[in-house]
């Protein structure tokens, strides 16, 4: 043990995220929503513009997550993602969902895991896109995004 104290940022959405493009990743903020640090060990977490921040290099499991703020139809698809370091396309989690129930009808909701190696200064944002206008992101724990440090000897 060498004394260091993993980092840990953990977001869930508390205003619903109302608006979205169709087909067109967006971040929550940017369409209404705001989120709430759930927990913020090493002071990684900014609320305001949906980021996690690395503040040393490591390697970290990641968790994101959405609920869809309304119903979506039978072969509609939602997705959730973590984009590295504001690079549009640069998903490191990507979560992706298709309704399979004839005529739809519920809140699309995933979630998606991951690990990956991070230098200091890397950042993840929570980026989410369905296939029709304005579903959104409902504020609720399955609208999330989690990054715990995983310490190696």
């Amino acid at each position: 043990y060498d004394g260091r104290v993993p980092m840990q940022g953990w977001i869930e959405l508390s205003t619903a995220a109302t608006t979205g493009a169709a087909n067109t990743f967006v971040y929550a903020t940017a369409n209404g929503g705001a989120w709430t640090s759930k927990r913020n060990v090493g002071d990684v977490v900014d609320t305001a513009t949906d980021k996690i921040t690395m503040r040393r290099a490591c390697q970290a499991t990641i968790g994101v997550g959405m609920r869809t703020n309304s119903t979506i139809g039978d072969g509609e698809y939602v997705n959730a993602a973590c984009e590295l370091n504001g690079s549009a396309g640069s998903y490191i989690v990507n979560q992706f969902f298709v309704m399979g129930r004839p005529g739809g009808g519920l809140n699309g909701q995933i979630i998606g895991i991951g690990e990956y190696r991070f230098s200091a200064g890397d950042y993840v944002r929570h980026m989410f896109r369905t296939e029709a206008l304005n579903k959104g992101m409902i504020n609720s724990t399955s609208s999330m995004m989690r990054v715990y440090e995983v310490l190696t000897p």
